[in-house]
């Protein structure tokens, strides 16, 4: 099992392999205030999951993130300091079978207790649900560290929602930016905000390969959400049109923003690259570096320095790069960001 993650990990990009959950990317929302029913699924295995509280008894996370998992090995801890204990685990009924797996992955878990303070119930509603992401105002609300604080494990963000696309049952997000929650977002909360100004659930986070997000729908596995919930669940919101304050991220290379040479640029996690004929990636390294001294049309070439170790180690195989410095490398100048000399700080992976 652990050799066949490896080697999906490359051949993600190729749509060969279901993606795995890795990262949510884009910039991270300056209100820190985010829903406190967003809440964190921890395992006594070591396991780390985000989800959503969809009634007060109820939380909804990745199907994935309950394989083997019984009650007793589950644990549910809130933004707000509430802590649950598990008596139940479901996951869709089409999950195990599934061929595409991110289009039926989703899992509910009932608590011994309830969750205390409004649970909004989740959008169900597939016009509802296309309304609220028009509104530009989404975003995913989920637990692990990101390029900002690598040092909070199991850190509650808010990462800004600013492009998708359908396709099929889940909500495809593009990677715009270097910002990203991972190992541990999984499950995590796709919200949009009401005219109430609340973050309302649409759907959950499978996972990510080196482009892409995928969002399991809600409206798409709407029967076995309703097996779980109360009919208020049906309800329809108006979404607020107010653009949600965020931070700007690391500065994107652009057209007006030129490659230099011989200058070092960071490398965003989940790339993919020419090694001499061979097309290989990184993970999700954070201490990746490139020095271009050639720039053709939309590439450049230059010196690779791969300087970390993922945390993900499993990820490491011949097609994923996972540490030294290698020199003619060919990557696409979109996947480099300009240095901010105030933000770099590593030390995180000294622990793994």
């Amino acid at each position: 099992m652990a050799n066949m993650r490896k080697a999906c990990l490359f051949y993600i990009y190729l749509s060969l392999c279901p993606a795995l959950a890795f990262g949510i990317y884009g910039d991270l929302i300056t209100d820190r205030k985010g829903p406190s029913y967003a809440c964190q699924l921890v395992s006594d295995d070591g396991g780390v999951c985000s989800g959503t509280m969809i009634a007060a008894d109820t939380f909804k996370t990745a199907a994935h993130c309950l394989k083997r998992k019984t009650p007793e090995m589950l644990s549910l801890i809130c933004p707000d300091g509430q802590t649950f204990e598990v008596s139940e685990v479901f996951s869709h009924p089409d999950y195990k079978a599934a061929l595409d797996k991110k289009q039926v992955d989703v899992g509910v878990i009932k608590l011994k207790s309830s969750y205390v303070g409004e649970v909004p119930a989740p959008i169900l509603n597939e016009s509802n649900l296309i309304e609220f992401l028009a509104s530009e105002n989404c975003a995913i609300w989920a637990y692990g560290p990101n390029i900002e604080s690598l040092k909070a494990v199991g850190k509650f963000h808010g990462v800004f929602i600013k492009s998708y696309s359908f396709e099929k049952s889940v909500v495809v997000l593009k990677n715009p930016t270097e910002f990203i929650v991972r190992a541990g977002d999984s499950g995590g909360g796709l919200f949009c905000k009401n005219i109430q100004n609340k973050w309302i659930d649409v759907g959950s986070v499978y996972g990510h390969d080196f482009l892409l997000s995928y969002i399991v729908r809600n409206d798409k596995v709407v029967n076995f959400l309703k097996l779980h919930i109360s009919e208020q669940a049906g309800e329809v919101y108006k979404p607020l049109y107010k653009p949600l304050k965020r931070k700007k991220t690391e500065q994107i290379r652009t057209s007006q923003n030129p490659i230099h040479f011989g200058m070092r640029y960071k490398v965003k996690p989940f790339s993919v690259l020419s090694l001499g004929d061979k097309i290989k990636g990184v993970g999700d390294q954070t201490k990746v570096f490139f020095t271009p001294w050639f720039e053709g049309a939309d590439f450049v070439r230059g010196k690779l320095e791969v300087l970390d170790i993922s945390p993900l180690r499993y990820l490491c195989d011949e097609n994923v790069i996972c540490r030294g410095i290698f020199q003619n490398v060919k990557i696409s100048n979109e996947r480099l960001i300009e240095i901010d000399k105030s933000r770099e700080d590593f030390s995180f992976y000294a622990h793994y």
